[in-house]
C-alpha cells in the first residue's frame, strides 16, 4: 500500500517520484521535500492508500521531525515558534512576520536542542503546519539559518564553516490513522532515518 523511501539532497521531489516508479510502477506522488532537504518521503501504491495519505498530509495529522544544523542556538533549549508567512511566488521564497500582514497565514514551528558547539547548534524540528520552505525561513527569521542553506543563509558563513551542503533532514515521520481507515493497521507506525550526517556541521 505504501513505499517509504530515502531521498538524497540535490534532488527535486518529482525528479526522485520518477526514480521510485522505476521500482514501484504504481507509486502515487502524495508530498514534497525542498531540493536540498534529504530524508523520508512516503509514497502511496493505490488510490485507496493516496487519498489516506493527501488527506493526512493537507490536515497535518502525521507527526514530521527534521533534524537541522543551525547557526547559533537559541537561547531556550526548546519551544515553540509562533509566527505569519507570506509566500512571494513570483520571486520563489518566503517571509516571516511578528504579527499578521494581508495575505500571510500562521506558521507554527517546534524545536529541540540536541546539541550545541560554539557556533552552530543542531535541532530536532516538528512541524505544526506545513509551509512552503518553512523549517528554513522559520529558523533564519530568528537569526539561526540552517547551515548550507543559499537561500535565507549566509554564504560567507557557509564557506567559513566549510559547508557546502543544505544540513536539514526529514528524520522521522510517524502515521495516525483512525480505526476503520484502509490503512489502520499502520496507526502509530514510525518510519526513520539516520541523521548522523546532520551533526557533522557541529563546529
Amino acid at each position: 500500500d505504501v513505499v517509504v523511501c530515502d531521498k538524497p539532497a540535490g534532488v527535486e521531489s518529482v525528479a526522485f517520484y520518477e526514480q521510485v516508479r522505476t521500482a514501484f510502477p504504481s507509486a502515487i506522488f502524495t508530498h514534497r521535500l525542498d531540493r536540498n532537504t534529504s530524508g523520508i518521503m512516503i509514497f502511496a501504491l493505490n488510490q485507496k492508500a493516496y487519498d489516506l495519505l493527501f488527506a493526512a498530509f493537507r490536515d497535518r495529522t502525521f507527526d514530521k521531525i527534521y533534524y537541522a544544523c543551525v547557526y547559533g542556538a537559541f537561547e531556550k533549549k526548546n519551544g515553540v515558534l509562533k509566527d505569519f508567512m507570506f509566500k512571494d511566488e513570483k520571486a520563489g521564497r518566503v517571509s516571516v512576520f511578528s504579527e499578521y500582514r494581508k495575505g500571510a497565514l500562521p506558521v507554527e514551528t517546534g524545536y529541540e536542542e540536541l546539541a550545541r558547539g560554539e557556533k552552530t547548534s543542531v535541532l530536532a524540528v516538528k512541524l505544526y503546519t506545513g509551509r512552503t520552505h518553512q523549517i528554513r525561513a522559520h529558523l533564519a527569521y530568528y537569526g539561526h539559518f540552517v547551515i548550507g542553506d543559499g537561500k535565507y543563509g549566509d554564504d560567507r558563513i557557509n564557506r567559513e564553516l566549510g559547508v557546502k551542503k543544505q544540513l536539514l533532514r526529514a528524520v522521522k515521520l510517524v502515521l495516525h490513522f483512525s480505526k476503520g481507515d484502509y490503512l489502520y493497521r499502520l496507526n502509530g507506525k514510525e518510519f526513520s532515518v539516520n541523521g548522523d550526517m546532520i551533526f557533522a556541521g557541529l563546529k
